[in-house]
């Protein structure tokens, strides 16, 4: 004989009351999009200063990562739901799970959800903004693929090696290991062991110290712009423009790599540097003070000029393409070749 047995109905109604209880209230914010009210975590710190923040690669946003004097870990966050029904929306933030924990180095912050995930294409998605706040003088290493991420310290070192999102920092101290696709890298006072890479995105710097290795830079179609820049860099550029203003190059050593892209640097001063810098098929323009003391080498193919201004030279070699002069007692060197259509300007200011 088959026994069946039927949940009464009282408890049926109970048990949905309770699921409906405890779903997290979704809110309009638009056509066919919902956001959840602003949720929160809070971890406190037993020991290490390591914070790691780490994603499903079906989760996107964007991060907002700042510094506390309190000694705990605090993440803000909302959940963004596009979906054509709110039923659909309740289901999708459900299946998103955000906990922080303590680890023997610090702190780890995860961003769950189901891989591969049920929603996909242009009409839905499911998304994270939110606020982590953590110790100051951390170092942060973030594991999130497809977010935006923001990080304002000061803090001891970030790094994200492999990104679709734009990052932006600020104030980090010791080490920064920075790599995207697509997007821009903004980094504004930072010092230390350097290393910042995208493809089809720009690298926007703002005072920069350079640690005992050479600051390593590199974009492929877009630009490199550096205000204010202390000490060595191994720098490589394609298809966008190489520029760095108020740079200290002293006793450092410059390598500058470009193809389809200007180059312009705008020196203060370069006692017993090495730079060098290569060119294909783009100019390639030097500004320092008129009383550097530095040994040239400039070369460059047919049909381009060498414009040397505002230095007083003692030649050394001179001909249609190549020019090797010293100014001063030669302490520093620099060394400029152009392959393919390109000018060499150096200019000496007071």
């Amino acid at each position: 004989m088959i026994q069946t047995r039927i949940m009464p109905l009282a408890l049926f109604m109970l048990l949905a009351g309770f699921m409906k209880a405890n779903s997290e209230e979704l809110l309009p914010h638009g056509s066919n999009r919902f956001v959840t009210r602003k949720s929160e975590v809070i971890t406190d710190f037993k020991q290490g200063n390591l914070v790691i923040v780490q994603s499903a690669v079906s989760l996107s946003g964007k991060l907002y990562i700042t510094g506390h004097s309190a000694g705990s870990g605090v993440f803000e966050y909302r959940k963004m739901i596009k979906a054509a029904k709110e039923s659909r929306a309740h289901d999708y933030a459900a299946l998103i799970n955000v906990t922080m924990e303590q680890t023997p180095e610090g702190l780890k912050l995860m961003l769950q959800a189901p891989n591969p995930p049920p929603w996909s294409g242009a009409k839905q998605s499911a998304v994270i903004e939110g606020e982590l706040r953590i110790p100051f003088d951390c170092e942060l290493d973030i594991r999130a693929g497809y977010f935006d991420i923001v990080v304002e310290g000061p803090f001891k070192a970030v790094s994200n090696l492999s990104s679709y999102g734009r990052l932006e920092v600020n104030q980090i101290t010791e080490q920064i290991l920075l790599a995207t696709s697509g997007q821009d890298i903004i980094a504004r006072q930072i010092s230390g062991d350097i290393a910042l890479e995208t493809s089809n995105g720009e690298i926007r710097i703002v005072n920069m110290i350079v640690g005992e290795k050479q600051a390593f830079l590199r974009s492929q179609n877009g630009n490199i712009i550096i205000d204010h820049c202390v000490g060595g860099a191994d720098i490589k550029a394609s298809y966008g423009k190489v520029k760095a203003t108020n740079a200290v190059f002293n006793s450092a050593r410059i390598h500058i790599d470009g193809s389809y892209s200007p180059i312009e640097l705008g020196i203060t001063s370069l006692d017993n540097a090495v730079i060098t810098a290569v060119n294909i098929n783009e100019d390639i323009e030097i500004t320092l003070p008129d009383t550097a003391s530095v040994h040239f080498l400039l070369e460059v193919d047919a049909d381009s000029e060498i414009n040397v201004e505002g230095i007083l030279l003692r030649p050394v070699f001179v001909d249609d393409r190549r020019l090797e002069f010293i100014s001063g007692e030669g302490k520093a060197e620099i060394t400029a070749e152009v392959t393919g259509i390109g000018d060499i300007m150096v200019e000496g200011m007071p």
